[in-house]
């Protein structure tokens, strides 16, 4: 899920001790905070302040578009 709300620009809060995500750390798209009741609560009240300004690391969102253009390019030649 860490991947999936950083394209749609949803804050994540990750209730680990680590991510295999570095990405959405990177760009402020995630929080990883473990399993502490205090930590999580933090985290939460702090993504409904911090917004959605980063830029998705994972790309623009039009690949379907553009593999589908390809094949259709494909079939006419």
């Amino acid at each position: 899920m860490q991947e999936e709300t950083c394209i749609p620009g949803v804050p994540c809060v990750t209730l680990r001790e680590n991510t295999e995500r570095p990405k959405t750390l990177d760009v402020g798209a995630n929080i990883v905070v473990g399993s502490m009741a205090k930590r999580i609560l933090e985290a939460v009240k702090y993504t409904y302040c911090m917004g959605n300004g980063w830029n998705n690391p994972f790309g623009n969102g039009k690949s379907a578009i553009r593999i589908f253009d390809l094949l259709a390019y494909e079939e006419t030649r």
